[in-house]
């Protein structure tokens, strides 16, 4: 079986979704490069820095999960996740600030969290983003 891109988030939402990232842009930027749904799901693995949801934040959104949570779910299984993967595509800062220091010897590619608050920053940015995904292809 060929090895996947690994997709890394931050955590999942308060509700399971269908597929994940499902309430997301995410697969809104994957149709731009031509990837159905259903192909996402045969390219790549999907995961966060944390397994579970950690609760809503009192300002709005999510709460941002721990630096021990994610280090325990790192310990637990994300590790061997990044170690059998292909490539990882990291979504958002909480992600990418956790990772950055893992000394992970694959390829790593950074953009923006799919989120839909996030529409306005993709659209600035939307070239550079599709590209460096495109670039895990």
């Amino acid at each position: 079986m060929d090895k996947k891109i690994l997709i890394i988030g931050q955590a999942p939402p308060a509700v399971k979704q269908g597929l994940p990232y499902d309430t997301t842009q995410l697969y809104d930027w994957f149709e731009e490069l031509g990837i159905s749904k259903g192909k996402a799901q045969d390219l790549f693995d999907f995961d966060a820095v944390y397994d579970k949801f950690p609760g809503f934040a009192s300002g709005g959104g999510h709460k941002k999960p721990s630096n021990e949570q994610m280090e325990e779910y790192w310990e637990r299984s994300l590790k061997e996740k990044v170690e059998n993967s292909k490539s990882i595509l990291v979504l958002g800062g909480v992600a990418r600030d956790f990772l950055k220091n893992k000394n992970i010897d694959k390829k790593m590619v950074f953009v923006i969290h799919p989120s839909k608050r996030n529409t306005w920053l993709y659209n600035k940015n939307k070239e550079s983003i599709l590209g460096k995904i495109k670039g895990l292809l």
